[in-house]
């Protein structure tokens, strides 16, 4: 329990609010009915993860299928021939269906899904994309990341889960309290991984392989490492109750071990429960300080529109409940159909920033409805442009650099112009334009030009 607790919470899935969140208690729920043999409860869970994280039902499933496996005196591997396995089998396809079903059913902008040559040819899945999936390195392409294994680095303590097989074939007493339920880690292992071999075959069909061994494994890793705490711990207490019976005063070496054991074990619990390390360290959480501005959209219309190439536009409408015209959180490319109408509203917000000509930026105002300009006050710089990794690295990135290349020629975009008159808020870092207000002064400016 505390080493899962430690590995869900060094991450910041569970506190999401999204559906890999309910990944945690699902999958946990599985296992525990499936460790106590209760077929009710376990397709339960089964349907409710292939409606919140279908990865997730499919990595079930397969392990309900390799329990139609077992091996023979000559360590070979056939049919089961106990019929339960395959009422479990049948039942969870059924379920398997009935749960996907709904995926099937996809609004015309996500029916169709890039392939993977595509994805090799888009700046979006390379290095410095929004959503990077291949690689320089091999290392970095099978072990991290979304196209690799992504097995938790932290807590440390979780990879001693590597030595049960060899702890396992020792002689030791604590070993024989170890039951056949076991074989359910060696089944999550072996599904995990099958799914995430399929994943890269089928690339990108099943979606990501790392979402087949990101959350599965953790459990795995997790249960074994307290199974192999616990035998340690056995070890360790027959040596000192040994010590005790035998009237043998402990050694400076003895002592030594004994304080460094119990160092190691407090860091252990203590360290990641320390809140500036969980949080601050691993959460990622974005913390909120442009106030002002919430506070002002809050009380504005619901159906307004916000539109800003500002990393703060991406939680707006988590503070204010109001929608922006584009952020780089939902610019994923894997639906060509949504995204090319992300491409489309990307390169009319940049062509509209930074213009220089006021009728750009008005066409752009009036075609998507624009009711606020949101504007970093480093915008106007080259530096603040190139920054922007999913601007640069992305299918429009020609656009990008055009705009560059105007800001560091000399050419002023017009928005400037209408930055102190057309303010509603102005922060220490961002400004709010209303564009009622640059519509209404675009004659003027024009006239005088």
């Amino acid at each position: 329990s505390l080493f899962i607790n430690q590995l869900i919470w060094l991450n910041d899935d569970l506190v999401s609010a999204t559906p890999r969140a309910f990944v945690y208690p699902l999958f946990a729920a599985f296992l525990y009915y499936l460790a106590k043999n209760r077929l009710i409860p376990c397709l339960t869970t089964m349907l409710l993860q292939g409606l919140f994280y279908p990865q997730l039902l499919l990595i079930e499933m397969a392990i309900l299928s390799l329990k139609l496996l077992v091996k023979n005196s000559k360590s070979s591997v056939k049919s089961t021939l106990n019929k339960q396995p395959y009422i479990w089998w049948i039942l969870g396809l059924i379920v398997t269906a009935i749960a996907l079903y709904p995926v099937t059913q996809k609004p015309p902008e996500l029916a169709t899904v890039v392939t993977a040559q595509q994805m090799k040819q888009m700046p979006e899945f390379n290095p410095g994309g929004r959503s990077p999936f291949f690689s320089d390195g091999w290392f970095n392409y099978w072990f991290a990341g979304s196209s690799g294994l992504d097995l938790p680095l932290f807590p440390p303590i979780v990879w001693t889960s590597i030595a049960l097989p060899w702890l396992w074939k020792t002689k030791l007493p604590v070993i024989k309290l170890i039951t056949k339920k076991i074989d359910i880690l060696k089944q999550i292992v072996i599904a995990s991984l099958s799914m995430f071999v399929m994943a890269h075959i089928l690339l990108p069909r099943l979606h990501l392989p790392s979402r087949y061994t990101y959350h599965s494994l953790r459990f795995a890793m997790a249960i074994a490492t307290g199974i192999v705490i616990t035998i340690l711990f056995d070890l360790g207490k027959n040596w000192f109750r040994t010590k005790i019976k035998a009237n043998k005063s402990f050694k400076l070496s003895d002592k030594i071990k004994i304080t460094l054991i119990t160092l190691f074990s407090l860091t252990v619990i203590i360290f990641p429960a320390l809140p500036h390390v969980f949080i601050d360290w691993f959460q990622n959480w974005r913390i909120g300080t442009e106030t002002e501005i919430y506070e002002y959209l809050a009380q504005q219309p619901k159906d307004i529109m916000v539109a800003s190439l500002s990393k703060e536009i991406n939680i707006i409408p988590a503070f204010t409940q109001r929608s922006i015209f584009l952020g780089e959180e939902f610019a994923l490319a894997y639906h060509p159909s949504y995204y090319n109408q992300v491409q489309e509203r990307a390169i009319a917000l940049i062509q509209a920033q930074y213009t220089s000509d006021i009728s750009v930026l008005k066409s752009f105002i009036q075609r998507y409805n624009i009711d606020y300009l949101l504007l970093n006050k480093v915008a106007f710089t080259s530096d603040y442009s190139l920054d922007q990794d999913w601007l640069i690295h992305s299918s429009w990135s020609d656009v990008t650099k055009n705009a560059i290349a105007n800001l560091e020629s000399g050419v002023s975009p017009i928005l400037v112009e209408f930055m102190p008159s057309c303010s509603v808020v102005s922060t220490k870092d961002l400004n709010l334009l209303d564009t009622a207000c640059i519509l209404n002064k675009q004659l003027s400016i024009a006239e005088r030009r």
